[in-house]
């Protein structure tokens, strides 16, 4: 039942539409089944090989535009993470600070409330 890219060819979705609008229902799925997707930056290679027949050098600067992709996606990986650990030590100061400062103004109230006591 497999069929080879050269029986392949590309219709609009109302032509396929018009095509199985008759058809059972086993024929319909058989047609959904077969409808072929790819995501990303890179086509499958039979697609690939056909950009260099529209554009010169399609299926190059396609591979590049895709490594091109990689190295920034990376490059802000890379900088998100150290800024995530950037900010997560300087929360860690700054709260150690915040509790030595309020230890401080305590320690302070304590001994500004006693003073009077003792004096």
């Amino acid at each position: 039942m497999t069929e080879r890219n050269e029986n392949i060819h590309e219709v609009s979705a109302s032509e396929i539409l018009e095509i199985i609008d008759g058809q059972s229902d086993d024929v319909k799925q058989e047609v959904v089944s077969r409808v072929s997707m790819f995501s990303g930056p890179i086509p499958p290679p039979h697609l690939l090989k056909e950009y260099d027949g529209v554009v010169e050098n399609g299926a190059e600067r396609i591979m590049q535009m895709a490594e091109s992709e990689v190295n920034h996606r990376h490059t802000e990986e890379r900088r998100n993470n150290k800024a995530s650990i950037i900010l997560a030590v300087a929360g860690v100061y700054l709260s150690y600070i915040f509790v030595i400062g309020l230890g401080a103004v305590t320690v302070y109230f304590y001994l500004l409330a006693n003073r009077s006591k003792v004096c």
